[in-house]
C-alpha cells in the first residue's frame, strides 16, 4: 500500500486509518533507529524531561512562591503536552525531506508518510507517562475517573497533527525558509502558553493572549486528565474545531499539491 500510485481526492489524506499496520510499523521502525546504538534508547526522552522538570520547577517555584512538588508536577504535565504540540509545527515540514530518496525513487502513498510520522511523534508522547506513573505511585496524584479523557484528548491532537502535517509538509519542502520561521516562532508561543504559569494568573485583557492561542486548549485537554481533573467542555469543542479546521487544510493542500512535492524534494 505505500508504495504504489495515490488517489488524490479530497479523501485520500483520510484513506491510511483503513491500514493502521503500515503506518504503526514505519513508525515503530523509525522510533527504533532513531535509538539505535544508544545506551538509554526511548529512556533519554524521559530522562531528559525529568531533569528539565527538576531544574526548572526549583527556580520558578520559587519565583512564583508556590510548593515545589505540585508545581513541578503541573509543569510536567503542561510539558508532555507540550512537546507533542510543537513536534506538530518543528517536525511536520520534514516529512518528505527526509523521505526524498524513497518518493524520487518509487511511486510513493504520500499520506502513509504523513501518518506514519503522526504515529511516531504520538510513541514519543507515550515515553513520557512513565513520569506521571511515577507521580502516581508517590501519591502526588490521587488516580480518578477523568483521566480516561486523555483517550478522546489524544485522539483530537492526533487528528490535529494529521492535517496540519499534510500542510505545512507541503509548504515546508516548497519554501525552505518556513521551517527556520517556525523554528524561531516556537519559543516565543511557549512563553505565552500556560505552561510555566497557570492561566488563572493573567486577567483582564492580558488572558486573550492564551485565550487566542490554539496551542492553550491543547495543552489543557492534555494537561488536565493528567493531573485528574475534569477537562472543560469548551476546550474540547475548540480542539475539535481545530483539529476539524486543520484535516479540511491538510486535505485540500495534499489534493492540490501533493503532486509537485517530486520537484521540490
Amino acid at each position: 500500500m505505500l508504495i504504489q500510485q495515490e488517489k488524490t481526492d479530497l479523501f485520500s489524506l483520510l484513506r491510511p486509518i483503513k491500514q493502521p499496520k503500515i503506518w504503526a510499523y514505519l513508525a515503530w521502525v523509525d522510533t527504533v533507529n532513531q535509538y539505535r546504538r544508544t545506551l538509554l534508547g526511548p529512556l533519554w526522552i524521559l530522562l531528559s524531561l525529568i531533569i528539565f522538570v527538576l531544574a526548572v520547577g526549583s527556580v520558578y517555584s520559587g519565583l512564583f512562591s508556590v510548593e515545589y512538588f505540585d508545581y513541578i508536577t503541573f509543569m510536567a504535565a503542561g510539558m508532555i503536552a507540550w512537546n507533542w504540540s510543537s513536534a506538530i509545527l518543528i517536525g511536520s515540514g520534514t516529512i518528505y525531506s527526509s523521505n526524498a530518496g524513497l518518493i524520487l525513487d518509487y511511486p510513493v502513498n504520500k499520506p502513509y508518510l504523513i501518518w506514519s510520522h503522526t504515529m511516531g511523534q504520538m510513541i514519543i508522547f507515550l515515553h513520557q507517562l512513565p513520569l506521571f506513573i511515577i507521580i502516581y505511585l508517590l501519591g502526588g496524584i490521587q488516580v480518578n475517573i477523568n483521566m480516561l479523557y486523555i483517550i478522546p484528548s489524544i485522539c483530537i491532537i492526533f487528528a490535529i497533527n494529521i492535517g496540519v502535517a499534510a500542510a505545512l509538509s507541503i509548504l515546508v519542502v516548497r519554501y525552505r525558509d518556513l521551517n527556520k520561521i517556525l523554528t524561531s516562532l516556537i519559543v516565543v508561543i511557549m512563553i505565552v502558553t500556560p505552561i510555566f504559569w497557570k492561566p488563572e494568573m493573567v486577567t483582564g485583557m492580558r488572558a486573550l493572549v492564551y485565550y487566542l492561542n490554539p496551542f492553550y486548549y491543547i495543552v489543557e485537554i492534555i494537561r488536565n486528565p493528567l493531573l485528574g481533573l475534569e477537562p472543560k467542555l469548551f476546550h474540547y469543542v475548540v480542539s475539535s474545531i481545530i483539529a476539524l479546521a486543520s484535516l479540511l487544510v491538510g486535505a485540500f493542500a495534499h489534493k492540490r499539491y501533493s503532486k509537485y512535492v517530486v520537484f521540490w524534494v
